[in-house]
C-alpha cells in the first residue's frame, strides 16, 4: 500500500454540486491524492511517469462518450457507476460501452449505483456487473451532530417551500445545487437561467462556472462539507435531487424525497432505501405525517460492503509492469485526437445543414398550414369561386 499513488475522479466544469459530492464521498476514503482526473477527459490522462494510479471510478459517466475509455495507467475500483444513454453522436444508445470499452471493462466486477445501469450492462453482456448502491452513502457526519430547527429545501418548487411553512413553524431554508446560482435568488429567475443556460454550447457553459472551476480540489471539497453541514443540522431536509437524499442518510438527517418520474433511471433503485412521496401526496400532508418521516436502514448493508470493497481495494499492491511509456503514450493521443477532429469537424457540418433544413421544414408546414386555413375559411370559397370563373 505505502508504495499505491491515488487518484481522484473530479467534474471540473460542472454546474451540479452533486457531482462534487460523489468526488468528496471517495476524497474521504483515499489516503491521499496524487493526481486529479477530469471525468470529461478520463481518455486522456497520463501521469507524470509511466506507473499505475488507483482511481474509485464512481459516479455518472459522461457527457464525452468518445473520451470514456479507460487508459492504461488507471487501476480502476468500478463501484457506484451511472451511464446515460446519451450515443457518441446524436442518437441515444449505449454504443459507447460496447467493443474496445467493454474488452477493458469487462476484466473486472462493476459495481452499479442503480438498477437500471445494472441493467443496460447485463444486456451489453458484462458478466460481472452488480449492484453496489452509492458511494455517497459512506459519507459520515462532519464534527458534532448538532439538529437545529430548520427544515431544508433543495431545489424545491414553491408549491413545496409554501406548504411546509403552512403545516410547521420551523424556519424554511431554500438552498440549490446549481453552483451558478446566487443563493437568495427567486424560484422564477432560477428556472429562467437553468432555461438559459440548457441552450448554451459546452464552451458557453464553462464561461458560467468557470470560477469554480479553477478552484483548489481542497476548497472545492470545502464548499461540500459546508452544504453537508446544512444538512447535518437540519431537523429535515425535502428534496428531488439524489446526491442530497442519499448523503444524508450517511449524515443521519431525516430525509424526505419527492419523486418525479422524469428521474426514474436514477432513483427508482433508491426509493426502498429512503422515504418519499410524489409532489401531489407531499402537498396534503399534515404535520404529524411530515415529522413521521424517519430513515430507513436498509441502505446500510450496501453501505459496509462498499466501505470493505473500498478498503481492500486500496490495501492492494498496484502492479506497476506493461505500462506504456508516458512519451510514447502522449504521441498515441496526439494522433488520435486530430483523427478524432477530423471527424467532429464533419459531424458539426453535417448536423449544422441538418438543423438548416429542419427549419426549413417547419417554414414549409407551417406555410402549408396557413394555406389549408385560407383554403378552408369562408371568405376564400366566396371570392375563389369569382377568380375559378375569371381564369376560365
Amino acid at each position: 500500500m505505502k508504495n499505491n499513488k491515488y487518484g481522484i475522479i473530479l467534474y471540473r466544469d460542472t454546474v451540479n454540486l452533486g457531482d462534487d459530492i460523489q468526488t468528496y464521498a471517495a476524497y474521504k476514503l483515499l489516503p491521499k491524492v496524487d493526481y486529479e482526473i477530469d471525468r470529461e477527459e478520463i481518455s486522456y490522462f497520463v501521469p507524470k511517469k509511466a506507473e499505475k494510479i488507483k482511481v474509485i471510478m464512481n459516479g455518472w459517466f459522461n457527457h464525452d462518450k468518445t473520451k470514456f475509455l479507460i487508459p492504461p495507467y488507471i487501476d480502476p475500483l468500478y463501484i457506484s457507476m451511472h451511464f446515460s444513454e446519451n450515443d457518441l453522436i446524436l442518437v441515444p444508445g449505449y454504443t459507447f460501452l460496447t467493443g474496445y470499452a467493454k474488452e477493458i471493462m469487462n476484466k473486472n466486477k462493476i459495481g452499479c449505483r442503480d438498477k437500471t445501469t445494472l441493467k443496460v450492462l447485463k444486456e451489453l453482456g458484462y458478466s460481472k456487473a452488480y449492484f453496489s448502491s452509492c458511494l455517497t452513502t459512506t459519507i459520515n457526519p462532519i464534527g458534532k451532530k448538532e439538529e437545529k430547527d430548520y427544515i431544508v429545501a433543495v431545489d424545491m418548487n414553491p408549491k413545496i417551500v409554501k406548504h411546509l411553512k403552512e403545516i410547521t413553524d420551523y424556519k424554511i431554508i431554500e438552498t440549490s445545487h446549481w453552483i451558478f446560482l446566487k443563493k437568495n435568488i427567486s424560484y422564477e429567475e432560477k428556472i429562467k437561467k437553468i432555461k438559459e443556460y440548457e441552450k448554451l454550447s459546452p464552451e458557453e457553459r464553462k464561461k458560467w462556472v468557470e470560477d469554480h472551476a479553477k478552484l483548489s480540489l481542497k476548497d472545492r471539497m470545502k464548499i461540500v462539507e459546508e452544504q453537508l453541514k446544512l444538512y447535518q443540522n437540519a431537523k429535515m431536509v425535502i428534496t428531488d435531487r439524489i446526491h442530497v437524499a442519499l448523503p444524508c442518510l450517511g449524515l443521519k438527517t431525516n430525509v424526505l424525497l419527492i419523486y418525479y418520474d422524469y428521474n426514474k433511471d436514477r432513483i427508482e433503485t433508491f426509493k426502498e432505501f429512503l422515504s418519499n412521496t410524489t409532489e401531489e401526496d407531499f402537498l396534503k400532508m399534515t404535520k404529524e405525517e411530515l415529522f413521521k418521516v424517519k430513515n430507513s436502514n436498509k441502505y446500510v448493508k450496501y453501505r459496509e460492503k462498499i466501505i470493505s470493497e473500498v478498503e481492500e481495494f486500496l490495501e492492494k499492491e498496484t502492479d506497476t509492469s506493461n505500462v506504456p511509456k508516458v512519451d510514447d503514450y502522449k504521441e498515441f493521443l496526439k494522433r488520435e485526437d486530430y483523427i478524432k477532429k477530423l471527424y467532429q469537424e464533419k459531424i458539426d457540418e453535417l448536423t449544422k445543414e441538418n438543423n438548416m433544413l429542419e427549419e426549413e421544414n417547419k417554414k414549409n408546414k407551417k406555410d402549408a398550414m396557413n394555406y389549408q386555413k385560407i383554403s378552408n375559411s369562408r371568405t376564400w370559397k366566396i371570392i375563389g369561386k369569382y377568380y375559378k370563373n375569371k381564369l376560365l
